[in-house]
């Protein structure tokens, strides 16, 4: 609390000493700070301004729970929906959502406060796959080549490929090719003939 307000090498203090918020001259003493405490503390409790601009002085203090505590900066932000008010923390937790999701549909979508409360959160497959949809939902695919045909030619009563007209004959796939196709012998004398 002392180096929140006094101490300018504090990380906290341009948030309290830096604005203005001061400690009671009177709890500079601990004995007298910790007899002004207001009753009430429970482990895990902090002592929370009641007036988030006010000091820390008789009054204005209360024992809160980190997550009220937490609730009461300046910075946090207050949803008002259906007539409650409340920060956005305690909405997700009502809602039983993540406070990411929360602030993310507000802050970084720029979502209605009654959608980001009433639409349901989605599992996150389902959310990569509407993501995919809305990428890809227009998309017009490349039809898909056609088969590779294999040419089949007539020797001694059966049809083979050139690759098999080579096994059966011992003569090198390229030269039956070259015969067959760019030269138009027939498939006997192809077939026949000596390297």
């Amino acid at each position: 609390m002392m180096d929140r307000c006094y101490n300018p090498d504090c990380k906290s203090y341009p948030d309290y000493g830096g604005r203005g918020i001061s400690v009671s001259d009177r709890w500079r003493d601990i004995s007298t700070f910790v007899a002004e405490l207001p009753p009430g503390y429970q482990p895990g409790l902090e002592i929370d301004r009641i007036d988030n601009d006010g000091n820390y002085e008789p009054g204005n203090v209360r024992w809160a729970t980190r997550q009220k505590n937490t609730n009461n900066r300046r910075t946090g932000r207050i949803l008002e929906f259906n007539g409650k008010s409340q920060s956005m923390t305690d909405w997700a937790a009502d809602l039983g959502m993540s406070l990411g999701t929360l602030w993310t549909r507000i802050e970084k979508e720029g979502w209605s406060v009654e959608r980001a409360l009433t639409d349901p959160v989605i599992s996150r497959i389902d959310a990569v796959a509407r993501g995919r949809a809305a990428r890809w939902g227009n998309h017009v695919k490349a039809p898909q080549p056609q088969p590779r045909v294999l040419k089949r030619v007539e020797y001694q009563g059966k049809l083979l490929t050139i690759a098999e007209l080579s096994a059966l004959t011992g003569l090198a796939v390229a030269v039956l090719r070259k015969r067959i196709y760019e030269r138009g012998w027939s498939v006997d004398r192809a077939a026949t003939t000596p390297a």
